[in-house]
């Protein structure tokens, strides 16, 4: 009798392991599948983003359970090769990025650009899951983050390469993670001579400006380099740099 239990057991794990095998190989062939019959039209961007691939996708990372896989394992379960996770740890609670630059192209014009990278944001703090896609699609390329408390809860800072142009400006955008997910407007308004400044107070763009006519290896490209101990922003192009500080509220102007 103990040995037909001990069978049917052994039975029951190999099924459900199967089962869970035969998931993630759903999910990766059906990448494959798409890649395969891209569809014959100027329309690539959105016929990826509403493609039944990317439904389930989304199903699948707004399950809590997909954040116990790591790096590796997202690759294979999405069967995206161009995937990285950035994450944080404050306290209990884990927040990442699950970036993706899917390889689409348009199959009706060559020599396009195409809005292929997906930023999904998480977070868990082991009673409270958040699921937030805050890129569905664009030019962003998510390079760094930091994270730290405040208002009661979390602000998630995330510095990216748009890239669009050339040289790429730098994009920074800030998230409150309180309740849900949503823009944070943290950044005041400022100036910087000589730079090209968008701010919409929850995000902003920053670039050097630069000389007409200059040669193209003259062409300086903008960073931003996070600062985590003394929460500072330094953008950097060439020679030239400024710097914003948060001051327990909002990020301000603090000149070089």
């Amino acid at each position: 009798m103990k040995t037909k239990i001990y069978a049917l057991m052994f039975c029951a794990l190999m099924l459900t392991a199967c089962a869970a095998a035969e998931k993630n190989a759903e999910l990766s062939d059906r990448w494959q599948e798409y890649k395969d019959n891209m569809p014959e039209d100027k329309n690539a961007e959105d016929d990826f983003r509403q493609s039944e691939y990317m439904e389930e996708v989304k199903a699948f990372l707004s399950d809590s359970e997909s954040m116990t896989l790591d790096e590796a394992q997202l690759k294979e379960k999405l069967g995206a090769d161009d995937l990285r996770v950035l994450e944080k740890t404050v306290g209990e609670a884990t927040f990442r990025l699950i970036c993706v630059d899917f390889d689409i192209f348009n199959n009706a014009v060559i020599e396009v650009q195409i809005k292929n990278k997906y930023t999904f944001m998480q977070y868990s703090d082991g009673t409270s899951f958040y699921l937030s896609i805050i890129d569905n699609g664009s030019y962003l390329y998510p390079e760094a983050v930091t994270v730290f408390e405040r208002n009661g809860g979390l602000c998630a800072v995330i510095v990216s390469e748009n890239t669009e142009y050339h040289p790429a400006p730098v994009n920074v955008r800030a998230w409150e993670i309180k309740n849900g997910i949503a823009e944070a407007d943290i950044f005041a308004d400022f100036n910087a001579e000589g730079w090209d400044i968008e701010n919409s107070g929850s995000s902003l763009y920053a670039g050097i400006k630069q000389t007409d006519g200059a040669a193209f290896e003259d062409i300086k490209r903008t960073f931003c380099n996070i600062d985590e101990e003394n929460n500072r922003l330094i953008f950097t192009a060439g020679d030239e740099s400024f710097a914003l500080t948060y001051d327990g509220s909002e990020y301000i102007y603090d000149g070089e």
